[in-house]
């Protein structure tokens, strides 16, 4: 995608990013291959959402914790969303125990 020119960081409709939807989905080889194309998991959704609070809230840990590896998301633990939510307040709520512990 990256390498024939794709814009790696391109919104849909619901301002999901590649890496939005790979995080959400579990693909972690995705996410990763877009990580090293350039994407930016730290972009945000129309409530403010992150990659990182996608991952969390579908409960995917292994992207979780490589999502924590990304300079890009240093502090993303902290980021709140529109309604004040940040990823660790989605993973007390919603993620199971390995999501928590990873965070």
């Amino acid at each position: 995608m990256a390498r024939a020119g794709a814009d790696v960081n391109v919104k849909d409709e619901f301002s999901f990013t590649p890496v939005t939807r790979a995080s959400q989905n579990g693909h972690l080889l995705a996410v990763l291959g877009l990580l090293q194309a350039g994407a930016d998991p730290a972009l945000c959704d129309q409530e403010g959402h992150n990659a990182l609070h996608w991952a969390v809230y579908h409960r995917q840990h292994l992207v979780v914790a490589w999502l924590l590896q990304a300079s890009a998301l240093c502090g993303a633990i902290d980021a709140a969303d529109q309604r004040g939510a940040t990823p660790l307040h989605l993973a007390a709520t919603t993620a199971l125990l390995p999501v928590r512990q990873t965070l």
